[in-house]
């Protein structure tokens, strides 16, 4: 049952979705409580994450970037080589 359900969220490009069941499924005990409707958002909510963050990796990867830098490469501790004058 599990393994059918998982193959048609894949055949319906859901695979966010599909990789949230199956941890929750491997998570036995943790979701077993929640309501369906929880439950369901937490599924749909991961399905939006993943396809976020995919849109971003895609854009990235199209702006060719000369360099992969990052918020957090940023060196802070370096003194300002600026001059107020």
């Amino acid at each position: 049952m599990n393994t059918q359900l998982l193959a048609q969220l894949r055949q319906l490009k859901l695979g966010g979705m599909a990789r949230a069941l199956q941890t929750q499924l491997e998570q036995t005990g943790t979701y077993e409580a929640l309501p369906f409707v929880e439950w369901l958002s937490l599924l749909v909510e991961q399905e939006g994450l993943s396809r976020e963050q995919r849109k971003h990796d895609r854009l990235i990867r199209q702006a060719r970037f000369k360099l992969a830098a990052t918020v957090h490469g940023i060196d802070y501790q370096q003194p300002p080589s600026v001059r107020r004058s």
